[in-house]
């Protein structure tokens, strides 16, 4: 097959372009222009988006979704590297030497990135984007730790139930459900004293998150703000989500948790996406409401993330959750790119991380 001279360019995008919409679709199927929008263009701070266009056709994207971090107090530019998507058909056409354009990508990202004075970039890459980009740069971190799911109705989990067996596993589990509705009610039910966040809540929450990086100092962390909350929770296209905070008896907020809502064929499952705990009691009081919002809700499961060492979280989960719990083996790769760690020695230990880093 005859081979293709590359003369392809590299393009920043800075609105919403209906070209590169369709693009990215054969990444992530049946998105949308306000999913786009959502994700790529409204971020708290702006995002670095950029396309590789051959011959008027985009055969390559990236991005670095932007927003801020903290350590030890101090507020760090970060991102998120997300959309890794190449047209392999149209590379497979080059000469060889002119092959590399995700790298050119990643590259051309990494350098603009980086003229800011401390930095972090992060991402979740699939196995096929991984090697290239360490190849480009980043450091290779391995996630360990569970996925554990909490489960009110027993339903939730049954797959290929037997016919004759189904109709009683059915009204078992509905005993199941009212065991634990009525444990939850009579022995859960200190909530103290949690609200919804709101705009009004937007400096006590940046005290907040400053009071964390100080705990936590040799810890990167998100900088919890209204703004990225806002953007991350509460205007999800997505999912439906809330952020509940809880205060203390001076009034300060003292742990948060934010949560997203979903739907599993006929069933309602909650994520955690985000646990910050200043206080351990507080904490607790947070799951003690969360369990209730679960029963308003009729909710059947509970998922999140128990990761090794997770110093913010702090807490041992199945203490407040009086339900039964599946626990699923959690390896991930993330990869990472900064200036910041040349002398520690970086692991998921001095990264907060937590399901609100995932793409939704």
């Amino acid at each position: 097959m005859h081979k293709i001279k590359a003369e392809y360019s590299l393009k920043s995008i800075k609105q919403y372009d209906e070209k590169v919409l369709n693009f990215i679709s054969f990444l992530f199927k049946d998105i949308t222009k306000k999913q786009w929008e959502w994700e790529y263009l409204h971020s708290p701070n702006k995002s670095i988006v950029k396309v590789c266009v051959f011959d008027n056709i985009i055969i390559g994207h990236y991005a670095l979704i932007m927003f801020p971090m903290l350590l030890s107090g101090a507020v760090i530019s970060g991102a998120k590297a997300e959309g890794s998507l190449v047209d392999i058909n149209v590379i497979r056409r080059l000469q060889k030497s002119n092959r590399d354009v995700f790298g050119r990508l990643v590259e051309s990202c990494l350098v603009e990135f980086s003229t800011f004075d401390r930095f972090a970039i992060f991402g979740f890459p699939n196995s096929k984007a991984l090697p290239s980009q360490l190849k480009h740069g980043y450091d290779h971190i391995k996630i360990k730790g569970y996925e554990k799911i909490y489960v009110r109705n027993p339903l939730y989990l049954a797959k290929n139930i037997h016919v004759l067996i189904k109709p009683f596993f059915i009204i078992l589990s509905a005993l199941y459900k009212k065991i634990v509705d009525f444990i939850v009610f009579y022995f859960f039910n200190r909530t103290g004293k949690i609200s919804k966040m709101k705009k009004q809540d937007e400096d006590d929450l940046n005290t907040f998150s400053f009071k964390l990086s100080a705990k936590y100092h040799n810890v990167l962390m998100i900088h919890r703000t209204y703004q990225y909350y806002e953007w991350r929770i509460i205007d999800n296209p997505y999912v439906t989500g809330d952020v509940l905070l809880s205060r203390g008896v001076d009034g300060e907020i003292d742990a948060l948790i934010a949560y997203s809502i979903e739907n599993n064929m006929h069933s309602k499952y909650m994520k955690i996406q985000d646990i910050a705990i200043l206080d351990y009691k507080a904490g607790s009081l947070l799951f003690n409401k969360i369990l209730h919002i679960m029963i308003d809700y009729d909710i059947d499961a509970l998922a999140l993330w128990e990761l090794e060492n997770n110093s913010i979280a702090e807490m041992k989960f199945h203490k407040f959750i009086p339900f039964f719990s599946r626990k699923n083996i959690l390896n991930k790769s993330m990869i990472f790119y900064s200036n910041l760690f040349k002398s520690l020695s970086l692991s998921q230990d001095n990264i907060d991380i937590s399901l609100i880093y995932k793409r939704f």
